[in-house]
């Protein structure tokens, strides 16, 4: 497969996987943050990519997915535990 495809497929999966893992954080586990389900796929998305980044390299995991989602439901965590209660 050419390589730029690789690396839009890679990009659109931890799209997916955090857009989905903040959706699920904030709608099933009531973890709400500032920006509501928008804010926590965001916030998702960035974790999705910094998990990936940093778990793959330290072969924690070998594949995209596990690490993507944990590094996003760590982030919404962090983010929920960080905003004010007017938020929620």
């Amino acid at each position: 497969m050419n390589e730029t495809v690789v690396l839009i497929l890679g990009f659109l999966l931890l799209v997916a996987a955090g857009g989905l893992t903040g959706f699920v954080m904030v709608r099933f586990f009531n973890q709400y943050t500032v920006g509501k389900v928008w804010g926590a796929m965001i916030v998702a998305v960035i974790g999705a990519a910094l998990g990936n980044a940093f778990l793959v390299r330290l072969h924690v995991f070998n594949i995209d997915i596990p690490a993507a989602l944990l590094g996003g439901i760590i982030l919404v965590k962090l983010l929920n535990l960080v905003t004010p209660s007017s938020y929620k």
